[in-house]
């Protein structure tokens, strides 16, 4: 069953072909090149870090966001902003290969040669076939988001490779104790969610996404979910973020539009560290520190940050907390419909 660089230039994408990919053909090639200026757009981030007010923020600057969109629920009353299909067909993928959130694994990296395997693979012919259908159909600057691909980029950067779409990446990046609220508000319950998950979660899904866009010199914007709330930062963030996804100066309208998507109690999880159920790791809070002081205008920030993240002892932050954070049987009496 499914379920639902750091380089910030906006210049060209060099991804190299793997052993496995076949070369395009001519056709195939000159097809292709007229979808160099349609940029897909990848929003990305930890789960609750604010991506779902960024795709509805992206849909009012004008960029397209096909496909069936998961309607909203409790937790995102306004709607989710990602594709059913796809994010089924990320989830399933990450179950198989045993690293879904709520594995023993779910917080640690993939095996290095995970794109190569036969599910993988699967998945990446899937991919290719629903992105060939919908590339045919855009005009401009267009948008997937889920919060998955801050774990799966290699995959999208196979296929976009494959089919010549040229890949940005928006990461929204949220303090991690308002995620962490959050994601015990929704999941303590039904999935057994910690405070400390939560926070090896945020890391993870953070971290990787950095190092994986960099290493494959993909241009990245970094939007910090605390400026849409400030006027001034939200007006900045906004002009922005219109021109990285569309290279162009977004209109008042569609300022004043997307500006309307913006609500106070979007803020709902926001808490005194006094009143936090624990304490934000240093090395977490140093992490949200770097990533909201990166700019376009200061790459050297960008390379310390990646040089920081690869030290040893920076994989994962390290916090002592005996037995086990998952009661799997607990879960699937919640959720009896998972596989």
């Amino acid at each position: 069953a499914c379920y639902p660089a750091l380089r910030t230039a906006t210049s060209g994408f060099p991804f190299s072909r793997r052993p496995h990919q076949k070369a395009l053909s001519a056709n195939q090639s000159m097809n292709a090149s007229s979808h160099r200026d349609t940029p897909l757009i990848l929003v990305v981030g930890m789960h609750r870090s604010g991506t779902s007010l960024l795709g509805s923020i992206l849909q009012r600057l004008g960029i397209a966001m096909p496909g069936e969109l998961i309607s909203g629920d409790q937790h995102n009353p306004t709607g989710y902003y990602e594709r059913s299909d796809i994010t089924a067909l990320q989830e399933e993928l990450l179950i198989a290969l045993g690293h879904w959130w709520p594995s023993a694994s779910g917080v640690f990296a993939l095996p290095s040669d995970w794109l190569d395997l036969p599910v993988s693979q699967t998945a990446c012919q899937q991919l290719h076939q629903w992105l060939k259908k919908d590339l045919d159909q855009q005009n401009h600057a267009w948008a997937i988001k889920d919060p998955r691909t801050s774990l799966l980029l290699p995959l999208w950067q196979q296929v976009a490779a494959e089919l010549n779409i040229p890949l940005k990446v928006v990461l929204s990046v949220r303090d991690p104790a308002e995620v962490m609220v959050s994601l015990l508000q929704r999941d303590s319950t039904t999935a057994g969610m910690t405070a400390w998950r939560s926070q090896q979660l945020w890391w993870h899904h953070n971290r990787q996404l950095i190092l994986d866009a960099a290493k494959a010199d993909l241009p990245v914007l970094t939007i910090n979910y605390s400026d849409w709330f400030v006027d001034h930062k939200a007006h900045r963030q906004l002009e922005a973020l219109a021109r990285f996804c569309a290279e162009e100066h977004p209109s008042a309208q569609a300022v004043s539009l997307a500006a309307a998507c913006i609500k106070t109690d979007h803020r709902r999880s926001r808490r005194h560290r006094r009143h936090l159920p624990m304490a934000i790791h240093p090395d977490v809070a140093s992490f949200y520190r770097r990533l909201t002081r990166l700019s376009p205008k200061q790459p050297s920030k960008q390379q310390k940050l990646l040089s920081w993240l690869t030290k040893p002892g920076k994989s994962m932050p390290q916090q002592h907390q005996p037995g086990a954070w998952f009661d799997l049987e607990h879960y699937r009496k919640q959720a009896p419909g998972l596989p």
